[in-house]
């Protein structure tokens, strides 16, 4: 069975250029909008993260037990693909991997300027879609669709340095393609995936000027997770000075790449912009950028570019 996702920016075309496609080829078509709408009339726009949780696991049910009927094709549209959805694309790929099915993901992509002039069109509201040019501009803010190609020749570049230095001059060099692009292990994507998370956690906080607090005799300790980052961030310069010393990157990459597996545990973890309490969120919130910027930085040493968004 072949699943098609069409993904790109509200007011891009996404579901005319699948429901064309779906008469070319026969492909049956998941309206996103009709399963999206039951689901925000009982949780409301408030609750997206519960609707979105609930859309996708429809999607894995609906398409798992297409795959099992062996259907030709499965075609549907979504707006958030990446930085929302990972977690999701990785679940269907196992599940279409099951059965022998292929993934295939489009983008469509359109300037701006046009996008503001299609998306107030009439026709939008019927669906409850995107349908004004403020809410447009909001998901622009915190989402970049247009750095598709960029971010995908980052991640390359990230991929193949990292497997590289990661080996160490004294071994052997052993590159392969799965193990240097995956992004739950120890890769370079891994640690550009790490970093984004945090700037992506950043974007969503009003915070400025970031600092750890002074200790309050009442509060509460730190947790292991917040302990176990903290003692691993101040090993940064030692690190850089050691791997300088001994023409050694490979124990820069081995730091990172500790560092993201800590970050990533206390990330799921522990409640960071809904902390329950403003010292607690604003620690988690110091936590964070510290990581940012050490991954930023021992990046860079590496040669390799973090992009902001993926």
């Amino acid at each position: 069975m072949d699943v098609i996702i069409i993904h790109g920016p509200p007011g891009v075309g996404k579901f005319t250029v699948a429901e064309k496609l779906s008469k070319i080829t026969g492909y049956k078509l998941i309206h996103i909008h009709s399963i999206y709408d039951f689901l925000e009339s009982i949780f409301s726009k408030e609750r997206y993260e519960v609707s979105l949780k609930i859309l996708n696991k429809i999607y894995l049910d609906v398409l798992e037990e297409s795959a099992k009927l062996n259907f030709q094709g499965i075609i549907f549209t979504y707006a958030h693909i990446v930085q929302d959805n990972f977690d999701f694309l990785k679940k269907l790929k196992r599940v279409l991997d099951k059965y022998d099915s292929k993934l295939r993901a489009v983008q469509l992509t359109c300037d701006k300027e046009e996008l503001k002039k299609r998306v107030v069109a009439e026709s939008r509201k019927k669906f409850n879609k995107t349908h004004t040019v403020k809410e447009l501009e909001y998901l622009f803010s915190i989402k970049d669709y247009e750095s598709t190609e960029e971010v995908a020749e980052k991640l390359a570049v990230a991929a193949v340095k990292y497997s590289f230095l990661k080996s160490g001059l004294q071994g052997d060099v052993y590159f392969d393609m799965k193990d240097a692009t995956t992004l739950q292990g120890d890769s370079g994507p891994y640690l550009v995936y790490t970093y984004v998370r945090c700037k992506s956690v950043l974007n969503k906080s009003d915070k400025t000027n970031l600092v750890i607090p002074d200790p309050d005799p009442g509060s509460n300790k730190l947790n292991h997770e917040e302990l176990a980052l903290l003692r691993t961030l101040i090993k940064y310069p030692e690190v850089v000075q050691e791997s300088a010393q001994n023409f050694a990157p490979n124990y820069l990459c081995l730091y990172l790449y500790d560092l993201s597996q800590k970050y990533n545990l206390f990330y799921q973890k522990n409640s960071i912009l809904k902390a329950d309490n403003e010292v607690e969120k604003n620690l988690r919130l110091t936590i964070t950028q510290a990581t940012a910027n050490i991954l930023k930085k021992g990046l860079n040493l590496l040669g390799i570019a973090a992009p902001e968004k993926m």
